[in-house]
């Protein structure tokens, strides 16, 4: 019911997220990315890579698990974007919903939008089959850039 609700009506997208490590691996991002203390984009990026590589030796796979991961680092940030907005964003989770509130808080909306069209950009390059390490390297690199620019605590 739960991969139901977060899917908006996607099938495929529930059984996306219903992958075995999704959840961990998510929650650890989004964790990482709301962070005041910054993100290290190396590991930020190997966490992504070692989680494709886990659907196998097809590249086929590691590309699905590449696309759901980055999608639904697109959906955080445009949650984030909502709350800018002063929207209620489409979260049920309470640790996104912290998340969400605690880069809202520190956001611009254009730095917001970067986050989001950054992801965008990722998924377009994974089904264009560029290397998957070259993405998630400068898909975490580009993230960096774009949040160290909000104040810390």
């Amino acid at each position: 019911h739960r991969y139901a609700h977060q899917a908006e009506g996607s099938v495929s997208r529930a059984l996306a997220l219903a992958e075995p490590g999704l959840e961990r691996v998510r929650r650890e991002l989004i964790d990482e990315l709301a962070s005041r203390h910054g993100l290290s984009a190396p590991a930020l990026a190997r966490r992504m890579e070692t989680y494709a590589k886990e659907a196998g030796k097809e590249s086929v796979d590691q590309r699905g698990r590449a696309r759901v991961l980055v999608g639904e680092l697109a959906r955080f940030f445009r949650s984030v974007l909502w709350q800018t907005a002063g929207e209620e964003p489409p979260a049920a989770d309470p640790a996104d919903r912290q998340a969400i509130l605690d880069l809202a808080r520190t956001l611009e909306p254009e730095e917001v939008f970067l986050l989001a069209d950054r992801c965008l950009q990722a998924d377009w390059h994974v089904q264009r089959m560029v290397y998957l390490p070259l993405v998630f390297e400068g898909l975490a690199a580009d993230l960096e850039r774009i949040l160290r620019g909000r104040p810390r605590e």
